[in-house]
């Protein structure tokens, strides 16, 4: 079974300003995941992005699909882009890909490591089930712990039941997608509603570290 790697790279971001561009050891982090993607043996590695600069940059490394304007937005789903990325491969390579594996890659978790790819690769492989990688929220953030601040600066607890939870041990684990990787059935990714993908039939491993 072969493993087709997705690393999504729009230009605009609503919060840095080319933040797929922005560079360790001289470096993209763009590239550094397209270089990742390649050190773990994926059998295709293809960039999907609107931005001239980073597609250029990456020609050299990735099959590169320009992303359509209507999936470059702030609004854009990230699975409908990995949908359309996967979609316009087979149409354009022609082969049957519905038996392979897919990996999509973020660039803004650049300190991924093999070992991280291939936990969750082998996860995928014997349970037959879609993959993604979480990391521990911090207690502080846990919603136990959020206020609400409303009319006249009045502070409330986010859960009725906040105030119970005043010591943090007492507060149960919570965890967040960190971008790492997601790994699905390509077949899977192509059905209506990718959203839902990790949401049946879904396992995790956790990655926690800064």
């Amino acid at each position: 079974m072969g493993l087709i790697a997705i690393i999504p790279a729009r230009k605009n971001s609503k919060g840095i300003r080319y933040k797929n561009r922005l560079k360790i050891n001289g470096e993209s982090i763009t590239r550094l995941a397209i270089k990742k993607a390649i050190s773990f043996d994926c059998e295709y590695v293809v960039l999907t992005s609107d931005d001239n600069y980073l597609c250029k940059e990456n020609q050299d490394l990735a099959y590169i699909i320009k992303r359509p304007s209507f999936l470059s937005g702030d609004k854009a789903c990230s699975f409908k882009v990995w949908q359309h990325a996967l979609s316009t491969l087979i149409k354009d390579i022609n082969i049957n890909f519905l038996d392979y594996s897919s990996i999509l890659l973020e660039p803004t978790s650049p300190n991924r490591k093999i070992e991280d790819l291939q936990r969750a690769n082998n996860l995928h492989r014997k349970y037959n089930c879609n993959v993604l990688t979480l990391s521990k929220l911090k207690k502080s953030f846990s919603p136990e712990k959020i206020m609400r601040v409303g009319a006249n600066s009045n502070t409330t607890f986010y859960k009725k039941d906040g105030i119970n939870f005043l010591r943090r041990q007492k507060i149960k684990d919570y965890y967040f997608r960190n971008g790492i990787c997601y790994i699905s059935k390509v077949s899977n990714i192509l059905k209506k509603d990718p959203k839902t993908t990790f949401y049946k039939n879904c396992k995790a491993i956790t990655i926690q570290r800064n």
